[in-house]
């Protein structure tokens, strides 16, 4: 058909020729070869969106384990505050009641809930329950207590079972993996 137009004088275009021949024509390849990149393209940006929400949330919950780490050394301040008056002892009460003796002689107001978790903090003057506060608190131990004792540490539910901040006798608080580890009673 070409070598028809050609005799008869008449113009034929190059795709037209390459089309007899069996040669895909520049204009189809260059669409075949912008779906194919596009497809690429579009896979990366998909990976590269799914890596950065992980690292997100990563840095969040690092960020939730620092802050928590925070909260204990606070208690811990609150702590040592209330064993000045009492010869070096710490409350006697176990978990949150503990915690509320400290509330009540106006030596902690909060810090007790863990950033990781959905706890809401309790308003103002709300007394410290095992609902609205996310630690645990050994009671009895004083300041001579074993240095290696748990003092205040994470509920379970506060990091996941992966994680946990532990506040020893000595005020040092340990972040272990698996932390119930580092509960010794």
């Amino acid at each position: 058909m070409n070598a028809s137009k050609a005799s008869r004088g008449l113009q034929t275009s190059r795709s037209e020729i390459d089309m007899d021949k069996g040669i895909i024509p520049p204009a189809r390849f260059m669409s075949a070869v912008t779906v194919k990149s596009m497809c690429i393209t579009i896979f990366v940006v998909c990976t590269m969106i799914c890596l950065f929400l992980i690292f997100c949330y990563v840095s969040r919950e690092y960020t939730s384990r620092i802050n928590c780490s925070s909260n204990l050394h606070q208690i811990y301040l609150a702590l040592n505050n209330y064993s000045v008056g009492y010869a070096g002892n710490y409350p006697p009460v176990n978990g949150a009641a503990g915690l509320e003796i400290l509330r009540k002689n106006g030596y902690l107001t909060d810090y007790v809930t863990c950033p990781s978790t959905k706890t809401t903090q309790g308003k103002n003057n709300q007394e410290f329950t095992e609902e609205n506060t996310d630690y645990v608190y050994t009671g009895g131990l004083n300041q001579k207590s074993d240095p290696k004792l748990p003092l205040v540490y994470d509920k379970a539910k506060n990091h996941g079972n992966y994680f946990g901040n532990v506040l020893f006798v000595d005020g040092t608080v340990i972040v272990g993996n698996p932390w119930t580890a580092n509960i010794k009673k």
